[in-house]
């Protein structure tokens, strides 16, 4: 046991790092668990916020493209946006840039996004911005985009 963890999962370990030390696959680091409940880099415990913080700095940042009013139906209309790495999908509209409503956080991860806006009302100008959050936690949210909604015909949309 290890500083007095009696758990068995807490004893000394080696690891050998293949292709570390010129590919020999022959150079070995000792290593120890000191404490069950901790991580330890240089002999300094990390807090939870430590550890997540360097979770997020290892995880890209979702960047948003190819944000599009990708269909309409007769009471709403269907956002779609792309992300350079797995991530769920959310949108918030509303008739100003306060937005006020949102859809349901698709917590799936996944690099193409869609959501439906419903309950629009016909010739109304709305307002929409989308949001995806990776694996890390890492929010991105687009800037804000602009449509009229017709329903059963062609969206007139602007960039943000």
């Amino acid at each position: 046991m290890v500083d007095g963890c009696t758990r068995p999962a807490c004893s000394g370990h080696l690891a050998a790092f293949d292709g570390y030390g010129g590919g020999r696959g022959d150079v070995v680091f000792p290593y120890r668990v000191v404490a069950c409940d901790e991580l330890r880099i240089y002999g300094q415990a990390l807090s939870a916020s430590d550890v997540l913080q360097v979770y997020q700095d290892s995880e890209p940042t979702p960047v948003l493209s190819s944000v599009r009013v990708a269909g309409v139906s007769p009471s709403g209309a269907t956002m779609a946006w792309s992300t350079n790495v797995p991530a769920d999908s959310q949108v918030e509209y509303g008739p100003t840039a306060a937005y006020g409503s949102s859809t349901i956080v698709n917590t799936g991860l996944v690099f193409s996004h869609a959501q439906t806006l419903s309950g629009l009302a016909h010739g109304t100008l709305y307002h929409y911005r989308v949001k995806s959050r990776n694996a890390a936690g890492t929010l991105t949210v687009s800037g804000d985009f602009t449509f009229i909604f017709r329903s059963g015909r062609r969206l007139v949309r602007s960039q943000p």
